[in-house]
């Protein structure tokens, strides 16, 4: 069965997305007129992966892309992520996990003593979701949890703003968030909120301990009452006074690298 398709589009996010999941590439869309040495790269990716590529006239690329989309000459029509269930999910990061130590790590980042999962609620700017995905991505979280209502659709917008990392960190996709967040406390996750008010201070808290799961708000509401009451512990990120709050994606970010930087301290200390 063929998976339901989208376009991702701009030169940078299609060559990410070529290179790294070339997979599920349908049909790779260039401006007609545009110089060979642009395209160059991507021809090669698309040859070498039997990909198609068809020249097309500027209001086609436009009407895919969006007449305000900054596609650069380049629309790429993809097979869309599928979501995973909760089960697939974290039976997914287990096994992950469990493989990631005997191999050799690429990049500058090691695998980390225990998992991370990235918990979304009702995220509804899909520049904010891509954002967060890239840096999920970046810092080898294990797995992003969203939620089914009140959440950005992973659409090309999503992707141009995870400059082509969406796809590289399973998403799990939930209908019932505390249902949710319960099974990840039986499965020995530690549940970490955001929220402005929190009791304590990032800065103070031990992320190296055991599995953590971070849980971000919506970017105008936060956490909701229930969400937060679940929560083991509710962080603050200490900040000028001037400044009262940060983006839910910057937020999401900072707590993600100081996860990350703990976690490969006490790998290195090892």
């Amino acid at each position: 069965m063929t998976m339901p398709t989208d376009f991702i589009y701009g030169k940078h996010p299609v060559l990410e997305f070529l290179t790294h999941s070339p997979k599920r590439a349908e049909k790779l869309y260039l401006r007609q007129g545009m110089p060979a040495q642009v395209f160059q790269e991507a021809r090669k990716i698309c040859e070498s992966h039997s990909v198609p590529i068809q020249f097309v006239p500027e209001p086609k690329l436009a009407s895919v892309a969006g007449r305000k989309a900054n596609h650069q000459g380049f629309v790429l029509k993809i097979a869309t992520v599928p979501y995973l269930s909760l089960e697939e999910g974290l039976a997914l990061v287990a096994q992950t996990q469990q493989t990631s130590h005997g191999e050799q790590s690429t990049g500058d980042a090691k695998p980390t003593p225990y998992p991370a999962i990235l918990v979304l609620e009702e995220i509804e700017d899909p520049h904010n979701l891509g954002a967060m995905i890239r840096t999920a991505t970046a810092v080898g979280v294990s797995a992003i949890i969203v939620s089914s209502s009140r959440q950005a659709p992973l659409s090309g917008a999503v992707m141009k703003a995870s400059a082509g990392t969406l796809g590289m960190v399973p998403i799990i996709r939930v209908d019932e968030f505390s249902d949710a967040l319960e099974a990840l406390k039986d499965r020995g996750f530690h549940l970490t909120g955001l929220a402005m008010k929190g009791s304590h201070s990032l800065w103070d808290l031990e992320l190296n301990e055991g599995p953590m799961a971070f849980v971000i708000g919506n970017e105008g509401a936060g956490l909701r009452k229930k969400t937060a009451e679940q929560c083991d512990f509710l962080v603050h990120i200490p900040m000028d006074a001037r400044v009262e709050s940060l983006n839910a994606s910057v937020s999401a970010s900072v707590i993600c690298y100081e996860w990350s930087r703990q976690s490969r301290l006490a790998t290195t200390s090892d």
